[in-house]
């Protein structure tokens, strides 16, 4: 009796402890879901950061992108404007910002670089002018069905965008698609294409201008006969410069064709200046021209235009020859002439 007395009271005993275990057990998931829960339903997970223009004007973004979200709200806090009214957008995923002086008029451009989430990877940015008495939004060129037919800019387009700025020209790179491509294996050639910047009118618009559309593989270089013809222009020829056209005005280049460039085959280029030579490389495509050159000596010359020279290089888009003159196209800015050598 007593040893059945005995046994019932152990069975008990460890019936008990293990409901009290289990409890135990119970209470602290029900803690941790209840702590999960607490984290997915914050309302922000926000990235704050403060941009002060040239001229002392402050935005300060705030980024919310709530958790399980693929969208972000985008707030604009503005100080030292004339109105300071809050901007608030609902965008893509942020993935940066940056203050750009876009068409080099010394007034900086807010610039917003979003991404989608997904297969696509669409990317867009978002431009703001910093000059007015608030932020003023740009109106960017939109990419149309022309645009993505055949011969089109963004023939082949099918998102995956990368953003940069280069020589301080925002650029937009992207992979080109041929029918028989698969969305994770473009062959076509990848194009970049700069922001170009009107401010000259009341609405201050952006257009879109070919810079290179650079070969992937060698199956993919597809160019024309016309193309061939006008890029083998440039290569193993010499050019003095003489003037600078722009803002309805034409102006001589300075130190009388001290001011030469000439054109590598092997895309190499280099130049005199008033001071120290130039060199550096150069990339075309039809008529699109993109230089990159550096300083070779530590010379300084009072009064030279050598920065100027160098600064104006930079911004080159495109180019034409016509007999013995070449003119390199600066963005929408102007053009500078030069004559054959």
């Amino acid at each position: 009796m007593q040893k059945n007395i005995f046994i019932v009271l152990f069975l008990m005993t460890v019936t008990l402890s293990g409901y009290t275990g289990w409890s135990a057990f119970a209470i602290h998931e029900d803690m941790v879901r209840q702590e999960l829960e607490a984290a997915a339903n914050k309302q922000k997970a926000t990235a704050a950061k403060i941009f002060t223009t040239k001229q002392g004007k402050k935005i300060n973004l705030e980024e919310t992108h709530p958790q399980g979200e693929s969208m972000s709200t985008i707030t604009l806090n503005l100080t030292g404007f004339e109105k300071n009214d809050s901007i608030v957008l609902e965008k893509n995923k942020l993935m940066s910002a940056t203050l750009l002086d876009i068409n080099k008029d010394e007034g900086e451009e807010f610039v917003l670089i979003t991404q989608a989430v997904g297969s696509g990877s669409y990317g867009e940015a978002t431009i703001f002018t910093t000059t007015g008495e608030t932020l003023t939004s740009v109106k960017i060129q939109n990419i149309e069905e022309k645009d993505l037919a055949k011969g089109g800019l963004f023939e082949g387009y099918m998102g995956h965008d990368t953003f940069s700025v280069e020589n301080g020209t925002l650029i937009r790179s992207f992979p080109t698609y041929i029918s028989t491509d698969t969305n994770d294996n473009p062959t076509g050639p990848v194009k970049k294409v700069s922001y170009v910047l009107d401010g000259s009118t009341t609405t201050p618009a952006i257009t879109f201008s070919l810079l290179t559309a650079d070969p992937k593989t060698s199956s993919s270089t597809q160019v024309t006969e016309t193309e061939k013809t006008l890029k083998a222009e440039l290569p193993g020829t010499s050019w003095v410069w003489t003037s600078t056209t722009g803002d309805g005005a034409t102006s001589p280049a300075p130190a009388g064709g001290k001011f030469v460039i000439s054109f590598g085959k092997d895309n190499k280029v280099t130049s005199l200046t008033d001071c120290n030579a130039l060199q550096g490389t150069y990339t075309s495509q039809a008529k699109t021209l993109s230089l990159k050159v550096t300083q070779e000596g530590t010379q300084v010359c009072s009064g030279s235009k050598e920065l100027s020279y160098k600064t104006l290089l930079a911004f080159v888009t495109s180019y034409n020859i016509k007999g013995d003159e070449l003119t390199l196209v600066i963005g929408s800015r102007g053009v500078m002439t030069f004559k054959n050598k």
